[in-house]
């Protein structure tokens, strides 16, 4: 990597981090705010660390946010919803859709099984549903597709697990531009 991109990516990191911050700090200070919503802000942080490659303090905001839920009315549930399951961490970054690409096929959904690491790495892939077949390139693409996306990833009674996960997939989707 270059210098000047190392500085962007520094830069970059920081103006997120103190944007995610801001939301934490208010979130935290409205009165209307309930402990899932502030968790929820809180976990987007430790989602932006885990991007940025800082699993430690990621770890530690996912356990913070873990916390906090347990002093909720409903804590099992709550921290079901954040950390049950890994979830596509995208901060709302969404790839171009078929129908923005002018294609004329339809998209085929498929079952996607792979194992989630404590980094939030995708990998170990296999088709759930047999009935949809998938040619090898279609399968490279799809690995391609899962393995440059990051998951929040599943966390019980404050620990980091390794998780295995099923997502549904439009494999027309996969490979197009950002």
């Amino acid at each position: 990597m270059r210098r000047s991109e190392a500085r962007t990516s520094y830069r970059h990191f920081h103006l997120g981090k103190a944007a995610l911050e801001k939301v934490v700090q208010t979130t935290i200070e409205q009165e209307s705010a309930i402990a899932l919503d502030q968790a929820n802000a809180i976990a987007d942080l430790g989602d932006w660390y885990l991007l940025f490659g800082q699993k430690l303090t990621a770890i530690k905001t996912y356990q913070l946010a873990e916390e906090l839920l347990h002093s909720d009315e409903n804590p099992e549930g709550a921290s079901q919803s954040l950390f049950d399951f890994p979830k596509i961490i995208d901060f709302g970054i969404k790839r171009k859709t078929q129908e923005s690409m002018g294609s004329e096929n339809q998209p085929v959904t498929v079952q996607v099984s792979m194992l989630i690491s404590e980094d939030g790495v995708a990998s170990g892939f296999s088709l759930t549903n047999e009935s949809e077949s998938l040619s090898d390139d279609e399968i490279n693409q799809l690995k391609k597709y899962f393995q440059s996306k990051r998951f929040r990833p599943r966390i019980v009674e404050g620990q980091v697990q390794e998780s295995t996960h099923t997502a549904n997939y439009e494999k027309l989707t996969v490979g197009v531009e950002d």
